[in-house]
C-alpha cells in the first residue's frame, strides 16, 4: 500500500471510531465528513462503510486500500492536496 493510500485509510479508520464518541471534537466530525465527502465524489465505486462498522479490523483496512488502488491510487495526492476547509 502506497503511502498515501495508507494515510486516508487510516484517516477513515480513525474518524468513523472518533466521530461516535462524545468527545470527538467537532473539527474532527467535520473533517471526517469531509474526506468521506471527496472519496465519494472522486471515488463513486469505493464504499467506505465496511470499515466505518469495523474500523480496527486489518481486513476491512486492506479492502478499502485495495478498492481505492483499482480505483486510481495514482490520482490519490490529489485527493489529498483538495483544499479542506480544516
Amino acid at each position: 500500500m502506497d503511502p498515501v493510500t495508507a494515510l486516508v485509510v487510516s484517516a477513515i479508520a480513525a474518524g468513523s471510531v472518533e466521530g461516535v464518541s462524545d468527545t470527538a471534537g467537532q473539527a474532527v466530525k467535520d473533517a471526517y465528513a469531509w474526506l468521506k465527502n471527496v472519496i465519494s465524489r472522486k471515488y463513486t465505486n469505493v464504499d467506505v462503510s465496511a470499515l466505518e462498522r469495523r474500523p480496527e479490523s486489518e481486513s476491512k483496512q486492506t479492502s478499502l486500500a485495495e478498492d481505492l488502488e483499482v480505483a486510481g491510487s495514482q490520482a490519490m495526492p490529489s485527493l489529498v492536496r483538495q483544499r479542506s476547509p480544516y
